[in-house]
This record gives structure tokens, sequence and C-alpha cells, in this order.
């Protein structure tokens, strides 16, 4: 070999050592949460089939239904096969309490529209939804959440108002309980419709919406007996618990949660989202807690006179000014009620419908929200 050929080879080599090596692959995120078996009493029927067992999943959606069709909230479970399924024009695969959009992510904030307290159908209630459909889709939303108080204590009386839901809205919407309805009627009334309005989700069932890694997570129900309606939904500590677990591995792989709820979380002072007439907080504390632990965005109602307020923090002395100028790392609503009857607003004021617009937008240190608060009437 030549002296100008090894001395190449040196130079090559010398290199070589001295190249930074490839940096290794980043870790993949932990997996989604897999919910635990759910025990459930004996059965004391010695007659009876033993072909699923009470800790074996649930073997399809129909057996998920006898199962927790009168749950409220239902235990978070997983199926045993994952079922597809289509709503509003997209395609979801349905893995038990988390229902999985298959589309591709939003390229820019993920817009979502909110109703509280819809309460009944009659034709200036109609004529809110209408416009609140406008303006959802003005803002290109992806899905409609409607968190509680559709009221109604029979499938009869709430079926009117699952169809106004059905017949104004295209896109998928999300519905759960609040302190009002039956939770057997809700049932049968939101699943009844399934073949007229396929896109109305059961969200005190499917407890998990994940759409591209932003998940709308359902708390049905509400936390004081005082104020239920017989046969309403009542979540418990346990049952705040289990949803701060599932929040929790959300977390954990880096996606992004928003609460779903009916009533508040507890607030501090008269600019909070619980505050009613008389000045008080009346709010869920156990809630507030779980914010607290790092749910970063929430979108609440039942406390109709402070509808409309936001926080940027649960124990915030006051609210953030509409309309806003700038995301925030963490947001509370209040969205008051879309029904068109007249409610007095602590201000003095007399609200005959309104709705907001929640813009979530997931980022390298996790994501920001902005919320637009939209007038019905």
């Amino acid at each position: 070999m030549s002296l100008r050929a090894v001395c190449f080879a040196l130079s090559a080599s010398a290199l070589a050592a001295c190249a930074t090596p490839p940096a290794p692959p980043p870790p993949a995120p932990p997996p989604l949460p897999v919910a635990p078996p759910a025990t459930e009493p004996a059965d004391t029927d010695d007659d009876a089939p033993e072909a699923e067992g009470a800790d074996a999943p649930p073997a399809s959606w129909a057996a998920a239904l006898d199962r927790y069709g009168t749950s409220c909230p239902a235990p978070f479970f997983t199926l045993a096969t994952p079922e597809s399924r289509a709503l509003g024009g997209a395609g979801f695969r349905l893995h038990g309490s988390r229902l999985e959009y298959l589309g591709p992510a939003p390229k820019g904030p993920l817009a979502i529209g909110v109703l509280g307290s819809v309460k009944d159908a009659t034709p200036e209630t109609r004529a809110n939804l209408a416009v609140a459909a406008r303006e959802f889709q003005r803002a290109g939303v992806a899905f409609v959440v409607v968190n509680g108080d559709l009221v109604g204590e029979t499938s009869d009386s709430l079926a009117p108002v699952v169809d106004a839901l059905g017949e104004t809205f295209a896109v998928p919407v999300l519905v759960h309980s609040g302190n009002s309805e039956w939770t057997s009627a809700f049932s049968e009334s939101v699943n009844g419709a399934a073949a007229r309005w396929p896109q109305i989700v059961n969200m005190n069932l499917i407890r998990d919406v994940d759409w591209a890694g932003v998940h709308v997570v359902s708390l049905p129900g509400y936390h004081d007996r005082r104020f239920l309606r017989q046969g309403a939904c009542h979540y418990s500590a346990d049952d705040v618990d289990a949803t701060a677990a599932w929040v929790k591995a959300l977390h954990d792989r880096g996606d992004v949660v928003v609460l779903t709820a009916h009533g508040p979380p507890r607030g501090r002072g008269k600019h909070a989202l619980d505050v009613i007439h008389d000045g008080d907080n009346v709010g869920d504390e156990q809630l507030s807690s779980m914010l607290r632990g790092g749910v970063a965005f929430g979108v609440f109602s039942h406390i109709l006179e402070s509808g409309g307020r936001v926080l940027d923090d649960v124990d915030a002395p006051a609210g953030v000014a509409l309309p806003m100028k700038a995301p925030k790392k963490k947001l509370y609503v209040n969205v008051g009620a879309a029904t068109s009857f007249g409610w007095s607003m602590v201000d003095g004021k007399t609200s005959r419908g309104m709705a907001a617009i929640l813009r979530v937008q997931k980022n390298a240190d996790g994501a920001d929200a902005m919320v637009e608060v939209v007038k019905l009437r």
C-alpha cells in the first residue's frame, strides 16, 4: 500500500472515532390505560349460565350495555375485542370506556363546542341550539359536549331533547348525566336513539373520547345527594379516585385531558365558577383536589347563575377577562345553560341561553387553551 493510501486510511479512522454517535430513538409512550376487571355481586342463581364471569371483560358492546346500562358512572372497562364505529362522518374504534378517533390530528387547535343544561326541547330552545350549531360550524368544532341536565325523569320526556340534539348537530355529540336525569331513562333514550342519531355518544358509559391524543374524560352525575332527583346519577369519592387514576395514566404518556362534569369544582371567592346568589361557593371540593392534581382543562355547568365564568386556576381570586387575548396553560369554564328559559345571573342580568367554544392546542410542553363564550339569544 502506498504511503498516500495509508495516510488516507488513518485519517478516515480518526474521523470515524471522533464522530458523534447517533442519538438513541425516543422511548415509546406508556400504553393507554386498560381498565381493571370490574367487580360485581356474585350470581345467586345456581342454574345461571357461567359463560361470562363477573371479572371477564364484556365480549361486545351489547354485553357491556347489558352489564352497565343502568350504572352511572359506569366503571372503566375494556372490551374483549374492540369494535369499529362511524360517528358524525368519522371513523372510531370502541375499546370499551375509551372511544378512539381514527382520523388525522387537527392541524391547529382542536375546537370543541360545549353546551350545558339544555333542559327542554321547546321551539325557543331548539332555536338556541340552531344558533349554537352555526357558531360551532363557524369555529370548525370537531364535536360537541353536552355536560348534563338534558332533564327528564322518563325516557318519553328525554327523547325530544335527544332528538333535538341529533337533528341539530351532524358532528359527534358527547352527552352525560347531570343531577336531574333518571339514569335508566337516560340510557334508554340515548342508547335507543342510536339507529336514528349514531353521532350521539353516551358518556355515562363511554368515559373517554380520545381525539388524536386530546381526551375528553367524563365524570357524570353530581356529588351531593341532597340535590339529586330520584333515580339520578350520583358520583362517589371512589368514582373521583377512579377517574383521577385513569387521567393520570393518560398524562403519563403525554396526552392532554379535558374533564367534563356537570357540577363545578369548589372555588374560592366571589369570582369562582360555583357562586350562588347568596355568594356562597357550593362546588365539589374533591373535584377541586383532582384538578389541582394536574387536570389542566375542564368544562362544567349546574350553577347556572355563574354561567359564562372562566378561571385559569381552581383557586384563582379573579376570573379570566373575556374575550380572551391569549391562551392559558390551565382553563376551567362554567358554560351556563343553553335553555331559552330566562335565568337570573349573579351579576343581576338575565341569560336566555349561552354556549362555549373551547380550543385546545397541543404543543411541546403540554397544551394550552382559549375559550369563547357565545350568547345564543
